[in-house]
């Protein structure tokens, strides 16, 4: 059945946490699991961006790249932001841990933000939004969420240093398994999730999934 799929999904969700509360997870292991997911759904949220953005301005395919390209400078402009403002000391004295928990709690409503945007976009007050308008917001959300992982996964390089993980393999190590979950997530997200739920409504099923993880990082840092 196809509700099947969704009960899986939460009952994955449910696992993690049965494991967290066991006692499976360590600290870096929690930051790990926190990047794997914030990858995972910021290529959702990407891929949600992009066909929305399809339903409402048509196969427009320069201003689809536009809205990529943002985000890839997203990601390096968060990343570069806050890595100077750590190693500068103008973060005060919070730790990178308290910020990576900070920007997770951020990313765990951007997703539920989105889906209620998106019903009042396709509500008939604003049918007669125009196009310029469209591209203008699908190009900033696609910005904004670049930056929240980029910030998000600089916060985690460092966390993992203050962890006393050894830095030269820290940031390849986090990369590769940030990779991993954007590839995974778009897999589950296609196959399972998307054809079932739709788009939209699966926007809410992610912050689900990001406050799982958050739950399992709080708990050890």
């Amino acid at each position: 059945p196809e509700n099947f799929r969704v009960f899986w999904f939460f009952g994955v969700c449910l696992l993690f946490l049965g494991a967290f509360w066991a006692g499976r997870f360590r600290a870096g292991t929690a930051v790990c699991l926190s990047v794997t997911m914030v990858g995972a759904l910021s290529m959702i949220v990407q891929m949600v961006l992009l066909i929305t953005f399809q339903i409402l301005a048509g196969a427009l395919f320069l201003h689809l790249a536009l809205i990529v390209v943002l985000f890839m400078a997203g990601l390096a402009g968060g990343a570069g932001w806050l890595s100077r403002k750590l190693h500068s000391g103008a973060a005060g004295p919070a730790h990178a841990g308290k910020l990576l928990l900070r920007v997770q709690t951020l990313i765990l409503f951007f997703p539920s933000a989105l889906a209620g945007l998106f019903l009042f976009i396709h509500s008939p007050l604003t049918s007669v939004i125009g196009s310029g308008i469209v591209i203008f917001l699908f190009s900033g959300l696609s910005l904004f969420s670049g930056i929240l992982e980029g910030v998000h996964f600089t916060a985690a390089t460092n966390t993992m240093a203050e962890l006393g993980y050894p830095v030269s393999g820290i940031g390849g190590r986090l990369y590769a398994i940030d990779l991993v979950g954007a590839a995974g997530g778009l897999l589950i997200a296609t196959f399972f999730l998307i054809p079932v739920l739709g788009p939209i409504q699966l926007l809410p099923m992610l912050s689900v999934a990001a406050g799982t993880s958050l739950l399992i990082l709080y708990g050890r840092l």
